[in-house]
């Protein structure tokens, strides 16, 4: 049961882990609360080859490379709405407090077939809390170094008619000089609400989520100078799920999200809102199919004012997807298609076609090949530098895997393949400094990804590796902020009445910008968790951020966090 959970991603339709065609990453509750996180970029670190660049400490920007590709190339959903904004980046990770997430789901590879623009790393789905059945409430409190302070409290009711969860978390904290040049500290705030609440109307059931993080972050710009800025995102659902006949199901799904910064000191802006209907319909009718097919619409409006450069866009896309997940006894097959209409870059088309035999009981070998594509964004096409007549960035993906479980533990190992073309790139004249966005970017990235998870008796462990080859075709240089290795340990020990666990993350030196020569060093990053149980309801947590006091940098001129003790109290009413 530890060790093969239902997953979702990895075809849009419940399936068990051990079935997925692609390696697939599950974050689970349990691990979320021992890890103590404070935002889910915190809670990512810990997995090889989620490469993590961080410009400095509570609440600064994160870009994450998702198995060597761009920082804007994973798609990031709450509950499978999309929250990647239509401007520069990827989506904010660095505001997600995992207090109201169940669990994360990643989803390594090509998924553009089956989830559209950016999935050409892979696909994160954050799934937040639901009740499960009556009524419980759960309060916590922590603090922690740089004066952090987090609390937060949540209700579930659950019963025949319906569940309706409600959360509200706060983290603040003062935070450390963000650069290396400077002295001076920059605080964040955020305060996030989020809502789950669906009930029945006959055989229809009607599901309404409401995920929403705002706050302040305070940060230093490149002359040094302390500016600050308010951000709200967020993302609003309402979804009916129903049966019209036996082997029928139909979901049809209406979103909203939203990504905004508003810069205090000056009249710099960004927002983002994009407005999706979906309708995804699921066939089960045929013995050893699983068919989805679904249309979805979505109207996207951005702005932004940024460093003198104003533009105003909407774009319209609508896509057509189908599918058909089939198991054979030993064999089974994913074959996935979608086309894009953009009215911007007119037609696209992605597919999937991913296979697993099962060569005995317990192992099992899969294959994939997959493409992928990114629809370049405001900020691309209007933005400084911007050119409206951009290409969608596109890639191709080969890979295999050796995958082995027993009863308790499994391992497996794959090979990858991704070839990514017309990466949108800033070209300038060095005589007149005049450039802007083309696409001419090439890049290939392969390499090998191992993993190991198991138990025994009141031990859990994981292993988890990648060795990889992120390589700029154009120059033969590594792509910037990638580690060629990484390895990540987790061991956690169960004792009466008490819980301890220690994560480490090795990684190798990184080229920090493609625009220089500098190369951010290696690091070895350790975290020591633990939690006592002062009561059957109540407990303690401690953290020790950083144990072996390492002075790294995953941004070049950034700091990071050196070693700190952070505490929390958390009270469960059953």
């Amino acid at each position: 049961a530890q060790l093969d959970p239902v997953v979702t991603t990895a075809t849009r339709t419940p399936i068990a882990l051990r079935d997925a065609t692609v390696p697939v990453i599950v974050i689970s509750r349990a691990e979320i609360e021992r890890s103590q996180a404070n935002d889910l970029a915190e809670l990512l670190r810990f997995h090889a080859g989620l490469d993590i660049g961080r410009n400095g400490g509570p609440g600064q920007n994160v870009g994450l490379f998702l198995r060597g590709s761009e920082s804007n190339h994973a798609l990031v959903l709450i509950d499978g709405v999309e929250i990647n904004p239509g401007t520069l980046g990827g989506a904010a990770i660095h505001n997600l407090r995992p207090d109201v997430i169940e669990r994360v789901e990643i989803v390594k590879g090509p998924r553009s077939a089956l989830w559209g623009s950016e999935a050409i790393g892979g696909v994160i789905n954050i799934i937040t809390r639901s009740a499960d059945g009556g009524f419980d409430w759960t309060a916590a409190a922590g603090t922690g170094r740089y004066d952090t302070r987090s609390a937060s409290i949540e209700a579930r009711l659950g019963g025949e008619r319906g569940q309706i969860a409600l959360a509200f978390a706060n983290l603040d904290s003062d935070g450390f000089p963000t650069r290396r040049e400077s002295d001076i500290q920059r605080a964040h705030d955020n305060t996030t609400v989020n809502l789950k609440t669906s009930t029945r109307l006959g055989g229809t059931s009607v599901e309404a989520r409401y995920w929403e993080a705002r706050g302040n972050t305070e940060y230093l710009d490149f002359f040094l100078a302390p500016l600050e800025q308010d951000y709200v995102n967020s993302a609003l659902a309402a979804e009916l799920n129903g049966n019209p006949r036996e082997n029928w199901n139909t979901r049809f799904t209406v979103s909203q999200a939203r990504d905004e910064i508003l810069q205090l000191n000056s009249e710099d802006f960004v927002t983002t809102e994009r407005i999706v209907t979906d309708w995804q319909n699921t066939f089960a009718g045929i013995p050893g199919h699983t068919l989805l097919a679904g249309i979805s619409r979505s109207r996207e409006n951005t702005e932004s004012l940024s460093f003198g450069a104003y533009f105003r866009d909407a774009s319209e896309l609508t896509d057509l997807y189908i599918s058909d997940f089939v198991e054979l006894d030993r064999f089974d097959l994913l074959l996935a298609l979608r086309h894009t209409d953009h009215d911007a870059f007119g037609s696209a088309f992605t597919w999937n076609l991913e296979h697993g035999w099962q060569i005995t009981d317990r192992t099992r070998l899969t294959m994939a090949l997959g493409t992928a594509y990114r629809a370049p964004d405001g900020t691309d096409r209007f933005g400084f530098g911007g050119n409206p007549k951009l290409s969608p960035e596109r890639a191709r993906n080969t890979e295999i895997g050796l995958h082995h479980s027993w009863s308790s533990g499994r391992i497996g190992a794959s090979y990858f393949h991704n070839e990514i073309d017309d990466l949108v790139e800033f070209v300038f004249d060095p005589e007149t400094f005049q450039g802007g966005n083309i696409n001419v970017g090439q890049a290939r990235i392969r390499g090998i990804d191992f993993s190991y998870e198991g138990f025994a008796a009141n031990w859990r462990w994981r292993l988890a590796a990648v060795l990889q080859d992120p390589e700029n075709r154009l120059d033969g240089n590594d792509l910037a902020r990638r580690a060629r290795r990484s390895l990540s340990a987790s061991l956690v020990r169960a004792l009466d009445g008490a819980e301890v666990g220690v994560d480490v993350l090795a990684t190798g030196a990184r080229l920090d910008s493609p625009f220089s020569n500098v190369v951010n060093a290696g690091y070895v990053l350790a975290n020591l968790t633990a939690r006592i149980d002062l009561q059957p309801r109540l407990a303690l947590a401690f953290r020790v951020e950083n144990l072996l006091d390492s002075n790294y940098e995953t941004a070049a001129g950034f700091n990071s966090p050196g070693r700190g003790l952070y505490v929390n109290l958390r009270y469960v009413s059953r």
